[in-house]
């Protein structure tokens, strides 16, 4: 009963790998990115059918994969978008090629050895098989767009680097994983990593970061013939990679490795007196640039990497990789820490930059024109980004070079600010003596002589302190401000007393004034009103006597009237010179 289910469900597992197996290779000649399923399915079929043997079951699945994958590239297809279907696991790495045009065998040969490494340790694997745009520019344009197709997808099912080789290189060393090459993580910054020969920069194998960095890299050397068509190209998108890392813009972010660690050039077979570019035992992949015969190479190297023989086949332990590569991260963390010491000292002397340009902005404030002041606060931003977002302290020099020219007008503003403040210092000490010297003001002036006292000091002191100087010579401003304040509020209170005290004297004055007035007045009334009355009286007497003297003339000889008919000055004089008297008197 067992045994019956036991093949039961071996019957059922082979039904199930052989359905993923037919699965796969139906969907091959749509996208090479089902492979894993095809190699699930093996590893199915491995297991129900008990192969025990690690090594053996992993020559199967790979000889079975590059079979499939072989029967799919043979003819000449465009590459597939790679957003179809998910991995089942996100892979670290994706392999990148092109070829396409007529049929070549010894690079497709050559190929093969990349798809066996690929599947090795589960890496996407990308072959362009239709011309995008012209020549070898169709490399800037296809890695372009599939880092634009990763970049639209969920951050954890993107992949994290792409390996780009030209179809002359061929895996010597399928063991070697493309990750022990990748920077560690304090140097994430890096987002590709080259080799150089003797012509420069080689494009014909490097990594490149999954990032927007990258997209902006590849976009600049596709661009570059269009936007520089002046620009000699020697090695065409090569030369234009080379020029453009050497732009601050992505300099910084890109890495020069050993040639020989993932770009080696060809060399005799198994020959120790080779050059340090040249590939030797354990390495990785050889590239046949500049060679003439590259298609014999390549299916010489590729027989080699066929024959999978162990003195080429070395497990990364055996090989120099791990000690070469512990030897350069000591040598780059040796120069990222003194890299960091320049930049931190080079950041500290910008941030010092930036306060001084702004503690002599605040001195020379309004004598600066509004397009002076505009250009000075752009200076001074775009120095902060620069120590911000830059680890680059060249960079920096340059974004402080630029401030240090409006540094310059600034200082002599300021010295004319400083001449000026200290004139203004002086002056302050002038006018506070004049007034501590004014005896009005003796009770007022105890703080102000005091503070001109610290003041005096500050000016004869050495370096100046600037804004103490500006902060006395303003209290001392103030004070002589208070003091005459004061001494005005002391005068006008005086002065207001004393108008009062005048005041109360002139009305008690014009109140005996009138008091006077008024008694002379009525004394004055008293005598009109009895000199009218003798007046009346005298006039009245005078009329009587008159009467009484015309009365007894009547009767003395009419004869004497007519020679008497001239009035008699000296019988009228006592009477008039009475009347004038009176007069005299009412006035």
């Amino acid at each position: 009963m067992a045994s019956y289910r036991s093949l039961l469900f071996r019957g059922v597992c082979v039904l199930l790998a052989c359905s993923l197996i037919a699965y796969s290779l139906f969907r091959r000649t749509s996208s090479e990115h089902y492979r894993h399923t095809l190699a699930l399915g093996s590893s199915v079929a491995e297991w129900t059918f008990g192969l025990s043997d690690a090594e053996s079951s992993a020559d199967g699945v790979s000889s079975l994969a590059i079979s499939s994958a072989s029967a799919s590239t043979s003819a000449p297809l465009a590459a597939e978008p790679s957003n179809t279907l998910p991995p089942p696991l996100r892979p670290s790495a994706g392999k990148v090629t092109v070829l396409y045009g007529k049929t070549n065998a010894a690079y497709e040969k050559a190929l093969e050895s990349h798809r066996y490494h690929a599947q090795k340790h589960d890496y996407a694997y990308f072959v362009l098989r239709e011309e995008i745009v012209d020549g070898i520019w169709n490399k800037p344009a296809y890695l372009l767009g599939l880092l634009m197709d990763e970049m639209k997808k969920p951050e954890e099912r993107r992949l994290q680097w792409l390996f780009w080789y030209d179809a002359d290189t061929v895996i010597v060393n399928p063991k070697i994983p493309l990750n022990v090459f990748f920077p560690p993580s304090d140097f994430d910054h890096i987002h590709l990593l080259y080799a150089k020969d003797w012509n420069g920069l080689n494009a014909g194998v490097f990594f490149i970061r999954v990032n927007w960095w990258s997209i902006e890299m590849m976009s600049a050397v596709l661009a570059f013939r269009t936007y520089r068509p002046k620009q000699q190209l020697a090695f065409a998108e090569q030369t234009a990679m080379s020029e453009l890392l050497n732009e601050d813009r992505f300099k910084r972010n890109a890495m020069q490795y050993p040639q020989r660690w993932f770009n080696a050039y060809d060399s005799g077979f198994l020959n120790e007196t080779i050059s340090p570019y040249q590939v030797r035992r354990g390495d990785m992949l050889v590239h046949f640039a500049g060679q003439g015969n590259k298609q014999d190479r390549a299916i010489y190297w590729s027989n080699v990497a066929q024959d999978h023989l162990p003195e080429w086949e070395l497990d990364l332990v055996q090989t120099s990789y791990p000690g070469e590569i512990a030897d350069f991260w000591i040598m780059k963390h040796a120069e990222l820490d003194s890299h960091r010491k320049i930049l931190s000292d080079k950041i500290e002397d910008a941030l010092q930059l930036i306060e001084t340009v702004e503690a002599q902005s605040k001195r020379v404030h309004g004598r600066l024109s509004d397009d002076e002041t505009q250009e000075m606060e752009t200076k001074l931003e775009h120095l902060r980004t620069t120590c911000d977002e830059t680890l680059d302290e060249k960079a920096i020099s340059r974004a402080m070079d630029d401030l240090r020219e409006t540094e310059e007008h600034l200082q002599k503003l300021t010295n004319e600010a400083r001449r000026t403040m200290l004139k203004e210092g002086h002056k302050a000490i002038l006018d506070a003596e004049r007034v501590s010297s004014d005896a009005r003001a003796a009770s007022f002036t105890s703080e102000l002589n005091a503070e001109t006292d610290q003041l005096r000091a500050l000016l004869m002191s050495v370096p100046h302190e600037d804004e103490k100087i500006e902060a006395s010579t303003q209290e001392c401003r103030r004070l002589i401000t208070e003091v005459v304040a004061a001494v005005s509020r002391e005068e006008a209170a005086h002065a207001k007393a004393k108008a009062q005290a005048e005041k109360e004297q002139a009305e008690k004055e014009q109140a005996e004034q009138i008091k006077a007035l008024a008694l002379a007045q009525g004394q004055a009334q008293g005598q009109a009103q009895g000199q009218a009355q003798g007046q009346a009286q005298g006039q009245a007497q005078g009329q009587q006597e008159q009467q009484q003297n015309q009365q007894q003339g009547q009767g003395q000889g009419q004869g004497q009237a007519s020679a008497q008919s001239q009035p008699q000055p000296q019988d009228q004089g006592p009477q008039q010179q009475q009347q004038q008297e009176r007069r005299r008197t009412q006035r």
